[in-house]
Parts: structure tokens; C-alpha cells; sequence
């Protein structure tokens, strides 16, 4: 009796879509061993590390010049992402350079040269919040964008697994708790308090965790302004 090995390669994430030159990088999935290929953004990767068990494939970053998917090739098959690394443009709601979207006002600012986060390349907004002196207004922990398409309105009727939203949040120093929305379209008032003001308001996706006994949320909220 013969039997077939299906070991087709398989990426499920990455460690960091848009690293520096010189950055260590990380390839997550099923059967990522055995690589005869492996690109980045349209670069070939021609020095990497797979682990014993396949689950990830490292590498140091060299200089990118385009943007473009991961592809991994084995024996079995070749995976590809179906989204663009070394990419901030495509999608992207605001990124503080290319796309800049904030409203220039809440909590925090944009800055490229802050002591706390090191080794940036573009435009990054640090959050300033007094976790002791919120007020209930939407400035004291609101993150407000223009109003912008979220999803293409070609593809407004695909179902909820064809997306995912994106951001990354890093927290140099320990977080005492506290609510932090990022607000789209704001026009006027939004959550309850532009319930009140505007009597029609909406909520988007909401998630939780706790760190310690310290609670903290991202409120993720295209408002109706209308």
C-alpha cells in the first residue's frame, strides 16, 4: 500500500509586514521546511532558518525596492499571501504620511522622533492619555479619522472572513487601563455621548483584554454622522 504525503506549505501570519533592512523576520505556518524558494515582497530570500517542526521560517530583512506578497516553495507546493508585504499604502485607513487621515486632534500626537519607540521609518502616533482625568469626552481618549471607504464598494456585499483590520499597538511602559476608540467620519459627536447629541450612532468591532489587574479596550467606531 502506498501512501501520500500532502505537506503543502502553508503561511498563517508574519512577524512584521513592513520591518527595516537589518530586522529579524518571521514566516508563521504549517510545513515551512524544505524551502527551495522563498520571497519577500518580490525579493528573494537566499539566507533563512526553517524550525525543526515547520512552524516558522526566519530571516534577516535585506533592502526591499517594491512591494509585493511572501511566497514559500517546497516540494509539496508553493504558498503565497494573498496581501502585500512592504506595503502602508493598499487599504490603509491612515498611516500618517502617504494617507494622512487624523483630524489633528485627541489623544495623542504624530511624531517620528519619540524616546520611547525606536527604529521607525515613517510617522507613528504615540497616544498621550491621562488615565486619572478622563472626562467622558470624546477628546480625552478618541483617536478621530476623516471619513474614509473601508471596504471597497466592489466588494461591500463579501462576508466578514474575507477582511481583517489591522493596527499594531505597542506599550513601552505599563498600562494602567483605560478605553482608547479609533473613530471614523467624525462629523459630530459619537458613542454615547453623540447618542445623546445626534440620537443615531454606531458601533464597530470592540476588543478586550486584560494585562495583570489592569484592564484596557480598542473601540474600533465608523460613526453615522448624519
Amino acid at each position: 500500500m502506498n501512501h501520500k504525503i500532502i505537506a503543502t506549505p502553508v503561511i498563517a501570519g508574519i512577524s512584521n509586514e513592513n520591518a527595516n533592512p537589518g530586522d529579524s523576520v518571521y514566516v508563521y505556518g504549517n510545513y515551512l521546511k524544505g524551502i527551495q524558494k522563498l520571497t519577500f515582497a518580490g525579493t528573494t530570500i537566499t539566507s533563512f532558518a526553517s524550525s525543526s517542526n515547520g512552524s516558522h521560517v526566519g530571516f534577516v530583512l535585506p533592502t526591499l525596492t517594491q512591494r509585493g506578497p511572501v511566497s514559500v516553495t517546497t516540494q509539496f507546493g508553493t504558498a503565497t499571501t494573498v496581501y502585500h508585504v512592504n506595503d502602508v499604502v493598499t487599504g490603509s485607513i491612515s498611516n500618517w504620511d502617504s494617507n494622512f487621515n487624523w483630524q489633528g486632534w485627541g489623544a495623542g500626537k504624530e511624531t517620528k522622533d519619540n524616546s520611547n519607540f525606536h527604529g521607525n521609518r515613517s510617522t507613528y502616533f504615540v497616544l498621550d492619555v491621562d488615565v486619572n482625568s478622563e472626562d467622558g469626552w470624546p477628546w480625552t481618549t478618541n483617536i478621530p479619522m476623516n471619513a474614509i471607504q473601508w471596504v471597497p464598494k466592489a466588494n461591500i456585499a463579501d462576508t466578514v472572513s474575507h477582511w481583517a483590520f489591522k493596527f499594531e499597538v505597542n506599550i513601552p511602559k505599563t498600562w494602567k487601563g483605560t478605553t482608547v476608540n479609533i473613530v471614523s467620519g467624525v462629523r459630530r459627536l459619537c458613542g454615547p455621548m453623540g447618542a445623546m447629541a445626534n440620537k443615531r450612532y454606531d458601533h464597530g468591532t470592540v476588543q478586550y483584554k486584560r494585562v495583570g489587574n489592569s484592564n484596557y479596550s480598542f473601540n474600533i467606531v465608523p460613526c453615522i454622522t448624519s
